[in-house]
């Protein structure tokens, strides 16, 4: 299938079906007069303006190909710059719902802006369609009802990849890091434990080797005889403090002590075959 083809696909699905459920009942939604009014949540400035850009060019050329309509309604947008900063994307997407009035809000790209903007989407109720934002708890742990994601999260590729290197391929203690912090599968024993483990929220200047720096983390601590949740506490504060830091590998000790308490590890039940 073609880049242009699936491009069509996704923006489809959000112009047609997705506008539809998001703005009540069918019948409800076609007594509706006016034009649809679409907030897209972007990083035009900042270290993802890039793809930012990419977005937003895709975005303009599926409106333009089918002539800003979508079930008989004329389509406006508004592009807001969330600079991949959650306070930013929190900002814009009240902007967007108070002051521009959309109606529906799509985005954002990075994935720690995700629960921002879904908070606004639930303050309000004003739906979001999120696709590349990969934040679990929208959708699952902490779900929010007018979220809508179209693509997976980042657990579903986690978890089932560390049961499949442990069963598959042999692996004793499998340790997967993400944007958010990590998923481990470790043996303990004769018992085998799974862990989430969700960093902080900070500013990041640069995550290169942030997850590195996590695993080093948790090899000195399980070294030095800590437990495995502890462990795991102090390893995912090093690797979100090494993203306050540029170049690859470096750390503020003190950063790590301030990080350590706002670490989340949870203990996860076996997945289902």
């Amino acid at each position: 299938m073609s880049i242009a083809t699936l491009l069509r696909n996704f923006i489809c699905v959000v112009g047609a079906s997705l506008l539809g459920t998001a703005l009540g009942a069918a019948s409800a939604f076609a007594q509706q007069t006016g034009p649809i009014k679409i907030g897209l949540l972007v990083p035009l400035t900042g270290p993802l303006a890039t793809p930012g850009a990419d977005m937003v060019d895709g975005f303009k050329l599926f409106w333009e190909q089918v002539n800003n309509t979508a079930g008989g309604r004329k389509v406006e947008y508004v592009i807001a710059d969330t600079t991949c900063n959650p306070d930013q994307a929190i900002t814009q997407a009240r902007r967007l719902v108070h002051q521009e009035k959309v109606q529906i809000m799509i985005g954002p790209l990075c994935g720690h802006e995700g629960p921002a903007v879904a908070q606004v989407s639930k303050e309000t109720g004003i739906p979001l369609v999120m696709d590349t934002a990969g934040a679990d708890d929208v959708t699952k742990w902490n779900r929010t009802p007018t979220v809508v994601r179209t693509a997976v999260s980042a657990s579903q590729i986690g978890h089932p990849f560390g049961d499949y290197l442990f069963k598959e391929l042999g692996a004793r203690n499998v340790l997967i890091t993400q944007e958010s912090g990590c998923f481990a599968l470790l043996h303990e024993e004769r018992e085998v434990k799974r862990f989430r483990c969700v960093a902080p929220l900070v500013e990041t200047l640069s995550s290169v080797g942030s997850g590195d720096v996590l695993l080093a983390g948790f090899l000195a601590a399980r070294h030095a005889g800590k437990p495995i949740d502890e462990a795991l506490r102090a390893a995912v504060a090093a690797g979100a403090a090494s993203t306050l830091e540029v170049g690859a590998g470096r750390f503020d000790p003190r950063e790590v002590s301030r990080l350590l308490g706002g670490v989340e590890v949870a203990e996860l039940e076996p997945v289902v075959s």
